[in-house]
């Protein structure tokens, strides 16, 4: 357009998420503006902190379309996943929490999206505040998410969580586990447990609510999209997914071994993949890429039994039963909370309050949302 039109400005939009990459548009000649939308629903202060120069403390937008356009299509306020202040102005005044009247020592176990947003509030408001992760890395099961291809905001966004702990002085300990003795030992004035969830392992679908757990679901190559996207197991060439979540976590999965050869098979109980996707208006680019990247779906459907080279599925519509043929089955189920440590502790009559997936396993938006309140 910018070749062609003399006589009027050009603007762009969707998409530009930081001033750089506004910058770089103008500079290139592209267009004469650009607007940034979503990007300043994930940070209202966004203008503000690059005029200040501190282009880091920016809040990053991740596309996701959860809560923003996901909502607004609704006819409901929007909100926004990484920003939960957003379209709650009025509740909680401004996007910094407020000072605490008297600080603690804050203890907060688990360093998923959940944790790492209750650590950083919790600092904010002048808490001196310890962050204990039993893995290596922050983030948990949503930093695996931000592997899958066009969700590398994702990771943006946990570096950006990570860049907070550090500025506001957050004492982090990856690689720990605590005991129930060790967490007396720390003193603490408050304790959040953030232990997130974990994927279930007995192939449990809702489509079957009388079969508590799926024949075969114990084999050994059944396995579950987070140990997938950790490159923690090998799988064999064909790979059916047995897709019990509507979202990303398939889709987003079964596009990730697409691009590593895999010939990959999406079963659901829904009318299409991802059918949760919807609702962010990103259905339609997803289908294409299922479609660009050879991808099968079986719709409408779910597994029965899982044998060691195919997987014995039943039309929910006709009642039909097929064998499916797989080397490698995983299974995106509803996964189930890690709330043991929380249980011992309330046991041993110590206060915690809880947050995220180890309440229910949930969407993100909901854990930092939790986190934030």
């Amino acid at each position: 357009m910018k070749e062609v039109v003399k006589h009027a400005k050009i603007q762009a939009e969707a998409r530009i998420r930081t001033p750089a990459n506004g910058e770089q548009v103008i500079a290139s000649g592209m267009a004469d503006m650009v607007s940034l939308v979503r990007a300043q629903i994930a940070d209202p202060e966004l203008a503000n902190k690059a005029e200040d120069g501190r282009p880091d403390d920016i809040r990053p937008c991740i596309n996701c379309n959860q809560q923003c356009m996901g909502r607004r299509l609704r006819d409901y306020w929007i909100s926004c996943l990484v920003n939960p202040t957003t379209g709650r102005e009025v509740e909680w005044s401004t996007s910094l929490a407020s000072r605490a009247d008297k600080p603690k020592h804050v203890l907060v176990i688990g360093g998923g999206p959940a944790g790492m947003e209750a650590a950083r509030v919790s600092a904010e408001r002048g808490h001196r505040v310890t962050l204990v992760e039993k893995s290596e890395k922050l983030g948990g099961r949503f930093r695996l998410a931000a592997k899958q291809p066009k969700r590398h905001e994702i990771g943006e966004f946990m570096d950006w969580q990570e860049r907070q702990l550090t500025k506001h002085q957050v004492d982090v300990r990856r690689s720990t586990t605590l005991g129930i003795d060790e967490i007396k030992a720390l003193e603490a004035d408050a304790i959040i447990m953030a232990t997130g969830s974990r994927p279930a392992d007995n192939g449990f679908q809702r489509a079957f609510p009388h079969i508590e757990k799926l024949e075969g679901a114990d084999l050994s190559h059944v396995t579950s999209p987070e140990v997938t996207l950790d490159d923690a197991v090998v799988l064999g060439k064909r790979v059916l997914i047995v897709d019990d979540d509507n979202g990303w976590r398939s889709v987003g999965t079964a596009l990730y071994l697409a691009e590593r050869d895999h010939a990959v098979t999406i079963l659901t109980a829904a009318l299409h993949p991802g059918q949760e996707i919807a609702q962010t208006v990103s259905a339609g680019i997803m289908m294409k890429d299922l479609a660009r990247a050879g991808i099968g779906t079986i719709v409408s459907s779910a597994a029965l039994a899982i044998g060691e080279r195919a997987v014995r599925v039943q039309n929910l519509l006709t009642g039909e039963e097929t064998d499916v043929p797989a080397d490698s089955v995983l299974l995106a189920t509803m996964p189930v909370v890690e709330a043991d440590l929380e249980a011992a502790l309330r046991k041993e009559g110590i206060d915690v309050t809880a947050v995220g997936d180890c309440v229910a396993p949930r969407k993100a938006s909901m854990a930092i949302y939790e986190a934030r309140s």
